[in-house]
């Protein structure tokens, strides 16, 4: 069987629900305003970018903060947190980020020149806690693409908020207008370096052990070669040097190469949301990509650059978080109800709802695509699939309430 993971160490449930619960409520509101307005995406302006971080940093970002504060030590043996320190830079993380997005949306001066100041310290002590996390392993990080991956993500977190803050500073008057000029380099290291570099050190280590992979493939030497020419990649790209993007597809090449072997090695045959929404969120990512190579073909790539960034910043990542917290969440709170306080589990305390999570893939997943495509689709498509992905995104949301509940019983 693959390597078990260890389980041994355990959070405060406070800090983690925090950080969940204010992920989900930047995703309910986003999924309420493309329903409302699905153009909103290409829109254009400082509504855009309101939109765009909404999605990345409230949604995306905070809900990856809250499981790595509950997967670190147990991805990553030897990893720890503190999850006090956690909690005491939540609500300036929060507040800060509440007053970017209102202050894109607004174009309001003193919002933007305030979230210039939050959000890159919240960012930086947040990076800089998951850095001293992950250093007790830092002499693996060749060995293990987990411990490689999680060393350099967090580093790109806190630069991409440094970065970040002094352009908001900028366009709150500030600063002077050349900062806006480091804004290739924030989007590589907020996208591709803290997201990205998140998604491929987890997936070698839960793919296989979701997946039940036979024999222990989840820290290959090849994981880190692809971890590496990924980091190079991005380096080089955001120096503007184009053996950048060669690097970029090799290690994203040797990434999705590696994921496909692996899945196709395990033996797990139930049918579960984590297993088929996992190659589901791959696969759109590697759709992205070719839908981004066939934009540079067009002499209008707007439309298809436009579903490519919707589909590889929302859509997969959004069907990634939801497939892996169906297992992850269900698996730890149920440890934690025997473990910590003693409480039997039976019937009455199912936490998974995987038929729930499947309708809601279902409707989620075409809705998106229609929103992403809408503009080579007829109106009526990109609206009527904007309040599909709404629909299915409250399934999905649903489907982990039980676990989520009993998480915050565990509060005390």
């Amino acid at each position: 069987m693959a390597r078990k993971l260890r389980f041994e160490a355990r959070t405060a449930t406070e800090a983690i629900l925090r950080y969940l619960y204010g992920g989900f409520l930047a995703f309910l509101l986003l999924t309420l305003w493309l329903a409302l307005r699905p153009g909103a995406w290409d829109g254009g302006g400082l509504a855009a970018y309101a939109l765009l971080h909404l999605d990345v940093l409230g949604w995306v970002t905070t809900v990856m903060l809250g499981v790595y504060l509950n997967l670190l030590p147990v991805t990553l043996p030897g990893a720890r947190v503190k999850p006090s320190w956690a909690s005491l830079f939540f609500w300036p993380y929060a507040l800060g980020m509440v007053s970017l997005i209102l202050g894109f949306a607004s174009g309001s001066s003193p919002l933007l020149a305030g979230a210039g100041v939050l959000l890159p310290v919240a960012l930086l002590a947040l990076g800089l806690h998951l850095l001293w996390g992950v250093f007790p392993v830092r002499s693996e990080m060749l060995r293990r693409p987990t411990a490689l991956s999680y060393l350099l993500a967090p580093l790109s977190l806190a630069a991409a908020g440094v970065l970040g803050g002094l352009m908001a500073l900028a366009l709150a008057g500030l600063l002077p207008p050349t900062f806006l000029g480091i804004v290739r380099f924030h989007l590589l290291l907020a996208l591709g370096g803290w997201l990205g570099l998140t998604v491929m050190g987890s997936a070698y280590r839960l793919v296989p052990f979701f997946f039940a992979v036979p024999s222990p493939r989840d820290e290959p030497l090849w994981g880190s070669l692809a971890v590496l020419l990924w980091g190079g990649g991005l380096l080089l790209a955001g120096m503007g040097w184009r053996w950048g993007l060669l690097f970029l597809i090799l290690g994203a090449l040797l990434f999705f190469v590696d994921m496909a072997r692996m899945m196709a090695a395990g033996q797990h045959r139930k049918l579960e949301p984590v297993l088929l929404l996992t190659a589901i969120s791959l696969g759109l990512f590697l759709g992205a990509a070719l839908l981004a190579g066939v934009a540079s073909t067009q002499e209008s790539p707007w439309p298809w650059l436009r579903g490519a960034l919707y589909i590889a910043l929302y859509l997969a990542p959004s069907l990634l978080i939801f497939a892996q917290l169906s297992r992850i969440l269900v698996f730890l709170t149920t440890l934690d109800l025997l473990q910590r306080k003693g409480i039997r589990t039976d019937r009455r305390w199912n936490l998974s709802r995987p038929r729930l999570t499947f309708w809601g893939a279902g409707l989620f997943l075409p809705g998106g695509l229609a929103v992403a495509l809408g503009a080579l689709l007829p109106e009526w498509a990109a609206v009527g699939g904007g309040w599909l992905q709404l629909a299915g995104g409250l399934l999905l949301m649903g489907s982990l309430f039980p676990a989520l509940w009993a998480r915050r019983l565990l509060r005390d």
